[in-house]
């Protein structure tokens, strides 16, 4: 067993496990993740301990067991981590060169016995400041809630890349050095590190930037919501104008009728028709929801939607206005979006509830929709072209909703879509911060 402990093969496994779960600490982790990763160490020492032989010079079969140990790392990434292959594909790479980094930063500082040793302290100080490092500088800073935002083309090379480091520099290095030029065999090694930390900082930096596209897209759609919510605020005035203008000549219309009785019970129930549309209006003892219920009751009877509402008062008032605002603007926008691709009016319905239920407040939200539905980790796939901006809206509800610990759920049931958000009634901002 020391003789195993003691071999090239299985530091060499330590290395890399430890490297990979340096990057895996910051991904979202599998359940059971300890023995996941007991497991897929055990396999990665084994497939070194066999290989690691192999790598004693420049020859395919080293090219080989290179690229089995690498494959291997990546499977225990993806074993371990909730994450695309991709991604997986991408952590090991990121394994590999905070490795390579280290290895190279240590056979710097011992070649020709420069350096003591002291009794191998040197070989844990070395590693352990270049982990430390690149934990620090890139491991904490390249993934975004729990995951990579990389593509299949950006992995691939990163790996082409990683094994061209990993083995030609490293071989040429190690295995054609003749002692005759120190100066020469260090400066290849800095060179490998300077090599190994740009292309991680190439990587952070791509990260970066396709974090501020996405903020920058989240921008353009919440402008683009506005906008939206413009237009439809000015059709509801343009509304509300055509119906005050017809009501004006009805109401003189009806004041010079004096025999035809049913012209006149006609413009009655019209007239009356149009009051009801502005006397529909719910006091929940929020103005935001007040305002964003009666703008989309109007709406609604727009374009012939029939609409529902039904609320409880005071039960949302530990919401923020703005977050009020934002949660049903967006779980009503869904819900007309998905109503009116129905071709039969008659079948046009939403419907709004809104109740306290023990210490709770339970927000719903139910639309009639057209076709059908699939769904993929709770949420409904998108039939639109454009698959990167859907589920905007719905993920701005999940987050607002988890703001106040609370939950949201969807699902579809008997031709209806519906969108359900609970939580505790007794939310206070000092829990929010914590204070």
């Amino acid at each position: 067993m020391a003789g195993i402990i003691n071999s090239a093969g299985f530091s060499y496994a330590l290395e890399l496990i430890v490297a990979a779960l340096l990057y895996m600490f910051f991904l979202k982790k599998r359940s059971w993740f300890p023995v996941r990763l007991a497991l897929s160490s055990v396999a990665v020492t084994i497939a070194a301990l066999l290989l690691t032989p192999l790598f004693g010079g420049i020859q395919w079969t080293a090219l080989v067991g290179f690229l089995i140990i690498f494959i291997l790392l990546i499977l225990l990434c993806l074993c371990c981590c909730r994450i695309a292959l991709r991604e997986a594909v991408l952590c090991g790479a990121f394994a590999y060169l905070t490795q390579h980094f280290a290895s190279a930063l240590y056979l710097f500082l011992i070649y020709e016995g420069v350096v003591p040793e002291w009794g191998g302290i040197l070989y844990w100080l070395s590693y352990g400041l270049a982990y430390a490092a690149c934990t620090v500088l890139f491991a904490a800073n390249i993934a975004s809630d729990g995951h990579y935002n990389v593509s299949g083309a950006r992995s691939a090379a990163l790996v082409i890349l990683v094994v061209l480091v990993s083995l030609v520099l490293s071989w040429i290095t190690k295995y054609y050095d003749t002692g005759d030029s120190p100066a020469l065999f260090r400066a290849c090694q800095i060179y490998a590190m300077a090599v190994c930390f740009f292309m991680l900082w190439m990587e952070m930096t791509a990260e970066h930037d396709v974090r501020t596209a996405e903020r920058l897209r989240d921008v353009e759609a919440i402008w683009e919501k506005r906008r939206a919510q413009y237009e439809m605020s000015r059709e509801n005035i343009d509304m509300i104008n055509r119906k005050c203008h017809d009501l004006k000549h009805q109401i003189a219309a009806l004041a010079d009728m004096r025999t035809d009785s049913g012209r006149k019970d006609s413009f009655i129930r019209e007239i009356q028709d149009m009051v009801d549309v502005y006397d529909s209006s719910v006091d929940t003892g929020s103005e935001a929801l007040d305002t964003i219920l009666m703008e989309k009751g109007l709406y609604c009877h727009l374009h012939h939607i029939r609409w529902n509402c039904i609320a409880q008062k005071d039960v949302l008032d530990f919401m923020d206005a703005i977050d009020l605002y934002t949660m049903m603007g967006n779980a009503l926008d869904n819900a007309a979006e998905g109503t009116e691709k129905i071709k039969d009016e008659s079948d046009r319905n939403i419907s709004v509830q809104i109740w306290r239920q023990g210490g709770f407040a339970v927000m719903q939200v139910e639309n009639s929709y057209a076709g059908d539905l699939e769904f993929r980790e709770g949420l409904p796939v998108t039939t639109k072209g454009d698959k990167t901006d859907h589920g905007y809206g719905l993920r701005s509800i999940c987050d607002i909703a988890e703001k106040y610990r609370g939950t949201m759920t969807v699902k579809a049931e008997d031709g209806f879509f519906i969108l359900s958000v609970v939580c505790p009634a007794e939310f206070s901002e000092a829990e929010e911060t914590g204070i």
